[in-house]
């Protein structure tokens, strides 16, 4: 068995304040050694990189509310309002994650967080006849 390997990726976006979203950032969003935070000049954010096990929220664990529970529902909720209180009037924010395990399984994940309404994720983690069954479906 080989490990699941990838990219993660965010659209580029505008915060409210530069210097606590960076200070948040390095705190709070580990997603992996790999990802970068990147800016320019006009306080314009982005981040991305390679990543083993890319996920579209942080590995860092809210509070979780039961021990047994299996779903990320609970991390995403907290990423997605924290990212959307750092994010000035009117931006959305979005990340997209994909990879594989060697083509035998290929996931992607995709999180949208809009200035207003519930965040929208979307996750698909299939082996590769799984995911022609799905594409079949989805055709016909």
């Amino acid at each position: 068995m080989a490990d699941m390997y990838g990219a993660v990726r965010s659209n580029v976006f505008k915060v409210k304040d530069a210097e606590k979203f960076r200070a948040w950032f390095a705190e709070s969003c580990v997603f992996g050694d790999e990802i970068e935070l990147w800016e320019d000049e006009a306080n314009l954010f982005a981040f991305g990189g390679y990543e083993a096990y890319p996920s579209a929220y942080p590995r860092r664990l809210a509070p979780e509310p039961e021990a047994d529970s299996e779903t990320p529902e609970w991390e995403l909720a907290a990423f997605a309002g924290a990212i959307r209180r750092h994010l000035a009037k009117g931006e959305t924010f979005q990340v997209v994650s994909g990879g594989h395990e060697k083509l035998r399984y290929v996931g992607a994940q995709v999180l949208i967080v809009p200035p207003k309404g519930k965040p929208i994720f979307l996750s698909l983690y299939s082996d590769a006849d799984d995911l022609m069954k799905r594409i079949k479906e989805a055709a016909a």
